[in-house]
């Protein structure tokens, strides 16, 4: 796929999370391709560092900062190291999340995870957007927000509560200069999909007999980090408190 270059995005401070894997990962090299300054907020050092490693050799600006953002502490030493090391913040993508399945409180831990979680970045991020003029606030959500889900239990309703925490904060710093949107993926290959391709032929069967995607096909990480990285830039500069699907047309049945 071909890479957009938005002007608008040169030298802006791009804090994100899960940024070392997944849609994160993929978000972080697009984003470096507009020079934007990037953040790999993530657990893991080692594809942290590699992610860095990478946009650094293509003649990008990153740092990374072990983040857990079930830790409230550790998200906000992880957004504080964005200023520090940059000297500001203009974008926060929350894009971090490993599903909890088969334990009695599996509700619990994917609501912490995937609601908190955001949550918590939110929390500390959006004082800093007020302060500093304003930015673009992007959520990851999942069509599993906008629908029923027979996943893993907690996850469609943390989904669900995503959308909703995204339309209050646009809703409520737009007059900030803020910009609030989400994005719903569908079926993505990114490691978290994994347990859902066991071999080709499972998932192709998946793809376009069970789920009967209308595009007959997984969606690859890069087709969201280009739609996250045109709402972070001043193209969508009128985006707000929207719910961004890209699901191959699969919520249109």
């Amino acid at each position: 796929m071909e890479t957009v270059v938005y002007a608008s995005l040169a030298d802006k401070v791009a804090w994100i999370s899960g940024g070392a894997s997944g849609i994160g990962r993929a978000t972080a090299l697009r984003m470096a391709k507009s020079r934007s300054k990037i953040v790999v907020a993530d657990m893991d050092d080692a594809l942290g560092a590699e992610t860095v490693r990478s946009i650094e050799e293509n003649g990008g600006s990153a740092v990374f900062a072990k983040t857990n953002v079930l830790d409230d502490e550790s998200v906000k030493a992880s957004i504080a190291k964005a200023v520090e090391h940059f000297g500001g913040l203009d974008v926060v993508v929350n894009s971090a999340g490993r599903t909890s399945t088969d334990d009695y409180d599996d509700f619990e831990r994917n609501v912490d995870m995937f609601l908190l979680g955001t949550w918590r970045a939110m929390r500390a991020s959006l004082p800093i957007l007020q302060r500093t003029g304003g930015g673009s606030l992007i959520n990851i959500a999942s069509i599993a927000g906008l629908t029923g889900s027979i996943g893993p239990a907690g996850y469609g309703p943390s989904k669900h509560g995503v959308i909703g925490a995204t339309k209050d904060a646009a809703l409520k710093y737009a007059k900030d200069g803020i910009r609030a949107n989400v994005v719903c993926p569908g079926y993505i290959e990114t490691p978290m999909t994994k347990p859902f391709q066991p071999t080709p032929e499972e998932s192709d069967a998946l793809i376009k007999e069970k789920l009967r995607v209308p595009m007959a096909r997984w969606g690859q990480a890069d087709e969201v980090a280009a739609v996250i990285t045109f709402v972070a830039s001043d193209q969508a500069a009128f985006i707000t408190g929207q719910a961004i699907v890209v699901d191959g047309g699969l919520t249109a049945r």
